[in-house]
Formats: structure tokens, sequence, C-alpha cells
């Protein structure tokens, strides 16, 4: 093979492998960092829920101490009781739906990290490739 031919081949090969290196690193940059801001809101939404879940809390243990003193009295607080019990299954509900995504995105994160480590491996086979092309072509 004419050594032009082969600089020309040595050249595009290089020149390809760098430019999927770079957009294989590109993508793993971009998926990276979408999981961990969906990890991230995930977690701030779960914790959210959880004060909101402490916070109601104590709200009903409150309200429970005060709701004997009247009939009156404890006929409204039961209503707000009733309404901060929704509130609280709503916002229970919340919190295993925030975990149900934490635990998507884990999942996403486990399969992204697979395939990432898929690419990994095909990359080494390439560069095996190259090694073996410019090492024949010597």
């Amino acid at each position: 093979m004419p050594n032009e031919i082969r600089t020309v081949l040595e050249r595009v090969g290089v020149e390809l492998w760098r430019s999927a290196s770079q957009h294989a690193d590109e993508e793993v940059e971009k998926i990276r960092a979408e999981s961990e801001q969906r990890e991230k809101a995930a977690n701030e939404e779960r914790d959210e829920a959880l004060r909101e879940i402490e916070r109601l809390e104590a709200s009903i243990a409150t309200l429970r101490e005060h709701g004997h003193q009247d009939g009156q009295r404890i006929e409204q607080q039961t209503e707000e009781i009733h309404t901060l019990v929704t509130e609280n299954a709503t916002a229970r509900q919340r919190a295993a739906d925030a975990m149900g995504r934490v635990t998507d995105l884990q999942d996403q994160l486990s399969r992204q990290n697979q395939q990432l480590e898929t690419m990994r491996v095909e990359a080494q086979r390439q560069q095996t490739l190259v090694d073996h092309l410019r090492d024949e072509s010597r």
C-alpha cells in the first residue's frame, strides 16, 4: 500500500476516533448531568414531602390535644383533622411516588452506566483495531 494512502487512512482513522470519542464523552456527560439533576429534584421533592408529613403530624397532635375542650370546638377540629389526614395521606403518597421516581432514576442511572461501559468496551475494541491497523501498516 502506498505511503500516501496509508498516511491518509491513519489520519482519517485518528480523526474518526477523535470525533467518536468526543461525541461519546459529550453524550455521557449530558446523560450524567441529566441523571444528577433528576435525582436531585426527586430527592428535594421527597425531602419536602417528608417535611410536610412531619408538619402535618405535629399539627394533628396539637389539634387532638385541644379537641376535647368543648363540643363545638371538637366538631370544628374533627373536620380539620379529616382534612389534615387527607393531606397527610396525599403527602405520604407523594413521598412514595418520589421514592418510586428515585428508584426509577437509580435504575436509569444503572442502565446508563451499563451503556457507558458498553461504549467504553467498544471504544477499546475500536482502538485495538486502529492500533492493529497501524501495526500492520508499518
